[in-house]
């Protein structure tokens, strides 16, 4: 796959057929949106291959494979709609949250290799205490998060990102192959530099995308959140921002600020200008945090199928049954 090939899946060559790629020579200016590029997801939909219905025509032209071809259709397909007014995940698509924005996703905890599930250590929760968003003294991180694998402990940062810009993420724990998730966040090898690649959804309760996260990207605490939650945001169809983004560092841009702060408000105690994929956020979800601002998301308890002596333990605690359980 070359240069050329690449601009057009990422969306660069809109007004260039596929066809005519070959004739197409390129000034180094050109290919400044392919330096160190670690996100697969194209940066802008083209009409040609949104509308291609043959994946092996397409493989013939850019090169890649068969799988990837349909991939990328569907991506410009589902970009083109999101641009047309299509919204990301509905709000009560899950009886659990009836007024509210969910999602549930899949973490394919078997497929992470060893060193990102590593323990989280010391200094990267101090790090996330000087960054001051999220509200939590260094001894409740130390409580809640050192020593958990690291995979664990950015999706959980991830899915606290997105609770307060209004969309919940639930954990399903259906397998890869099951059919009650939306998202399925999985590691792979990616070719290259990339280092995750994820795709839109379609607007439905229903859809089902995947999330990909390169199994050689060697990252801090820090830095898997900021991938995560970028890939993420390409499943909440978000769009990369590179307008001033070595100021704003927002999530969808290319330029990262460390450490995590997810989302910012651009007010204190955020430290950097307003994420310019908030305007996106607030028409999807409406910019509230589900189901309120400083309280955590009710989930409905798994309850064991046979109490014990009259005793239910559910995640620690002991309920005492008075009555028939049904």
């Amino acid at each position: 796959m070359n240069d050329v090939q690449q601009l057009k899946a990422y969306g660069h060559l809109t007004t260039a057929s596929y066809k005519d790629l070959s004739k197409i020579a390129l000034l180094p200016q050109d290919t400044l949106s392919l330096e160190d590029r670690f996100c697969g997801h194209p940066d802008f939909y083209d009409e040609e291959i949104a509308e291609e219905k043959d994946p092996a025509k397409l493989s013939h032209y850019l090169g890649m494979d068969l799988e990837e071809c349909s991939c990328l259709i569907s991506c410009h397909k589902k970009m083109k709609e999101h641009s047309t007014g299509t919204g990301s995940w509905p709000s009560g698509c899950y009886a659990e949250y009836p007024e509210h924005h969910s999602v549930k996703y899949f973490l394919d905890r078997d497929t992470f290799p060893i060193h990102l599930k590593r323990p989280v250590v010391f200094d990267e929760l101090e790090r996330f205490v000087e960054s001051k968003v999220w509200g939590m003294t260094l001894e409740e991180m130390k409580d809640l998060y050192l020593d958990k694998p690291m995979i664990d402990v950015a999706m959980e940062f991830v899915n606290e990102t997105y609770r307060r810009v209004g969309c919940l993420h639930i954990e399903t724990h259906d397998g890869s192959e099951g059919t009650d998730h939306n998202i399925h966040v999985k590691s792979v090898r990616i070719p290259g530099s990339t280092i995750g690649i994820a795709w839109f959804n379609d607007g439905t309760c229903k859809d089902h995308v995947n999330n990909h996260i390169d199994s050689d990207y060697r990252p801090g605490l820090h830095g898997l959140c900021n991938l995560l939650c970028h890939e993420c945001g390409h499943n909440h169809d978000l769009v990369h921002t590179f307008s001033g983004q070595s100021i704003h560092h927002g999530i969808m841009s290319y330029n990262p600020k460390y450490p995590f702060v997810g989302y910012s408000t651009g007010e204190i105690p955020y430290d950097r200008p307003k994420d310019p994929s908030w305007p996106a956020l607030i028409r999807q979800y409406g910019g509230d945090p589900v189901p309120g601002e400083g309280t955590e998301p009710e989930v409905p308890l798994p309850i064991p199928e046979y109490p014990v002596n009259g005793v239910l333990t559910i995640e620690g605690r002991l309920y005492k049954i008075t009555g028939d359980l049904k």
